[in-house]
């Protein structure tokens, strides 16, 4: 068994796959329950340094578009 956290192994990757729209009515439902339980959720869902990173050169060499 993996040692990182189910949140990490199952949660995330199908939280990534929902849609804006979806994910923004997630967010929506977690401001609603609470200010912090959103702040904490952006900042579970937030990529790490290395996918910053490639999201940015994606983004400038215009790959993945």
């Amino acid at each position: 068994m993996s040692s990182r956290p189910l949140s990490a192994r199952a949660l995330r990757p199908a939280v990534r796959t929902l849609s804006a729209e979806a994910q923004g009515k997630a967010e929506a439902a977690l401001d609603h329950a609470g200010r912090r339980r959103l702040d904490a959720f952006r900042t579970w869902n937030r990529p790490g340094a290395l996918g910053r990173l490639a999201g940015r050169a994606r983004r400038v060499t215009g790959l993945g578009t």
